[in-house]
């Protein structure tokens, strides 16, 4: 649903789905990076261990946070956003980028408002 809009330099921000972390980051060009918030340490540290080679190149890294809802602002703006999030995450989404719920796809207006997207 959401994988024609990728393009491979951006940064994407996800929550608590390292599945959905490391695909994106396996899909990326060189220069993306996904920037993925665990809510469980042992996450983080099989992540690490496990996908270790996309750690050491900068296309993924794992942030452990007992509540990621908030985002990650000091590794924004966003080109993508992706997961459950409480609504001022939108502030983190550059205009134009895209913000996805895993139900609905929404793309930042230059108004700072969402529109959605029809897929």
């Amino acid at each position: 649903m959401f994988l024609p809009y990728i393009q491979q330099d951006w940064t994407i921000l996800t929550s608590n789905s390292l599945y959905i972390s490391i695909t994106l980051s396996l899909l990326l060009g060189p220069h993306g990076t996904v920037i993925a918030l665990v809510n469980n340490l042992d996450n983080k540290l099989k992540a690490e261990k496990d996908y270790g080679f996309l750690v050491n190149c900068n296309k993924l890294e794992v942030i452990y946070e007992q509540c990621g809802k908030n985002g990650n602002p000091s590794m924004g703006p966003y080109d993508a956003i992706i997961g459950i999030f409480s609504k001022g995450i939108i502030s983190q989404l550059k205009t134009g980028g895209y913000f996805y719920n895993h139900t609905n796809l929404y793309r930042k207006k230059s108004n700072g408002f969402l529109e959605s997207i029809a897929v």
